[in-house]
């Protein structure tokens, strides 16, 4: 028996109602499971978003692996971003301070999510550091 994941871009009711399965009727809610989760997975491995919005919680970036250029890295999808910390690889923490981030793209509308930041000169930032985001994701 399969659940819906918690990241599943819709449910089974919604499926049913779209293609006029009657609600009461679960002979097809496992299958309808398997496939909203197969799909959801697809749709966010293409895409490389985050639709779904989690908890407020810390998200760590490596640097190498999410750098867009000498200052910015991408953080994939984040409603909010409450703190920014760069550390380095042994652990030790390079910059804890806001004002020296700035979240992008600058205009977004409210539904449009912060996609990367940007850390201005003061910070260099190299391929072994890593950067703990926390902020609500999704």
């Amino acid at each position: 028996m399969e659940d819906l994941s918690t990241r599943a871009l819709c449910s089974v009711s919604d499926v049913k109602g779209y293609v006029g399965v009657e609600l009461a009727d679960t002979s097809y809610d496992e299958l309808l499971k398997r496939l909203i989760n197969a799909a959801t997975d697809e749709i966010l491995r293409v895409t490389d978003r985050d639709f779904t919005l989690e908890d407020a919680g810390t998200r760590t970036f490596g640097v190498g692996d999410c750098r867009l250029g000498n200052d910015q890295i991408r953080i994939h999808d984040a409603a909010t971003v409450t703190a920014v910390t760069v550390k380095t690889e042994t652990g030790d923490t390079r910059l804890t301070d806001m004002s020296y981030v700035e979240k992008l793209p600058r205009s977004r509308r409210s539904y449009e999510p912060i996609t990367a930041l940007r850390f201005r000169e003061v910070c260099r930032l190299g391929d072994s550091d890593y950067v703990e985001v926390t902020g609500t994701f999704g």
